[in-house]
């Protein structure tokens, strides 16, 4: 089985759809979609993956999960929890590649959610995708589909419709 340019062509615009609806409708679900940028999970979780966080209540979470919170900052980290303090209603956190647990607890009013799963390498397409090396990508490679699909009409002679007389 050959495969055609013209159908690499219509996987990577499929691919790049279903990124953007993803993209797009994780958010209105109160999911999020983050790059990994550091190494402080790994292991587990490395530089490069897509983390996929889903909205947890702060009571929900258990010792174990990865939990993401906004640091004082306004950073986003992701890290595992601990311990528990409910009757202070904070967490204890550690990066997995880190000796220490972080040096302060994290308020529960901070907490986003917890990592439901990550997509290895995938953190790398989309930080490429929106830059401006990634935008030019978008448009040549739509500016290539336009091509293809206007050579592939010339070159057949156009739109085939039906027949006169029925044939």
């Amino acid at each position: 089985m050959r495969v055609r340019p013209r159908h690499i062509g219509t996987v990577a615009v499929a691919a790049f759809l279903a990124l953007a609806l993803a993209g797009t409708l994780a958010p209105a679900f109160g999911w999020r979609l983050d790059v990994v940028r550091s190494g402080s999970m790994s292991p587990a979780i490395n530089v490069g993956d897509l983390a996929v966080t889903s909205p947890e209540r702060p009571e929900d979470l258990e010792v174990g999960d990865v939990a993401c919170y906004r640091t004082s900052d306004g950073s986003f980290v992701c890290h595992r929890i601990m311990a528990i303090d409910g009757a202070n209603a904070t967490i204890v956190t550690k990066g997995d590649a880190n000796e220490d647990a972080d040096p302060h607890a994290v308020a529960y009013a901070d907490v986003e959610g917890k990592v439901a799963f990550t997509v290895p390498y995938l953190g790398h397409v989309v930080s490429f995708l929106q830059g401006p090396l990634g935008w030019a990508f978008i448009i040549l490679l739509g500016a290539l589909l336009v091509f293809s699909e206007a050579k592939e009409v010339i070159v057949k002679g156009g739109a085939q419709g039906p027949k006169e007389g029925g044939e």
